[in-house]
C-alpha cells in the first residue's frame, strides 16, 4: 500500500463498473464501491476529492452522481452541475452560443467546452475544472487560499 497526501480521483465513463464489465447497464452503486477502493488504497488519511462523471446524458449522470455524492459526501465534487450552467461560461469569459444554451438544456457539457469529441474538454475547460478542483481543496483546508 502506498502512502500519498491528496488524491483527486477523476472517474471516466468507460463502462469500468459495469456488471461483467460489459458495455451499458452501467451500475452507480458499483461505480461508487470502485472509487472507494481506490481512495483506501491511496492510504491518503482521508484527504482526497472524487469528482463525478462529466457525460452522459441527464439521467445516467444524476443516478452516477448521486451514487458518488453518497459515498463520498463533501469530498465529492460534482463538476458537471457547475459545467452545465451558464455561470461556468461566464467564468471562462465566454458568452453563451445558441448550441451552448441547446447543450445546456440538454444536461451536456456546453460545446464551447469541449474539443470536438464533445467528451474531453479544451483549454477552457480545464482551467474551469482546475479552478473548481482548487476552490474544493481550499473548501476542505486541504491546501490555502
Amino acid at each position: 500500500n502506498i502512502k500519498t497526501d491528496i488524491n483527486v480521483f477523476f472517474t471516466g465513463t468507460n463502462c469500468a463498473w459495469t456488471p461483467e464489465n460489459k458495455n451499458g447497464g452501467e451500475d452507480p452503486a458499483l461505480l461508487a464501491s470502485l472509487v472507494r477502493k481506490q481512495t483506501e488504497y491511496a492510504n491518503n488519511n482521508g484527504k482526497f476529492v472524487v469528482i463525478g462523471l462529466t457525460s452522459g446524458n441527464a439521467d445516467k449522470w444524476l443516478a452516477e452522481n448521486a451514487a458518488l455524492r453518497e459515498e463520498f459526501g463533501e469530498n465529492f465534487l460534482d463538476l458537471k452541475a457547475y459545467l452545465v450552467s451558464e455561470q461556468a461560461l461566464a467564468d471562462a469569459g465566454i458568452t453563451p452560443t445558441e448550441t451552448d444554451l441547446e447543450d445546456i438544456a440538454k444536461g451536456h457539457v456546453p460545446t464551447s467546452l469541449v474539443v470536438s469529441d464533445g467528451t474531453h474538454f479544451n483549454a477552457s475547460g480545464y482551467r474551469l475544472i482546475a479552478q473548481q478542483i482548487k476552490a474544493k481543496l481550499t473548501e476542505l483546508g486541504y491546501i490555502a487560499q
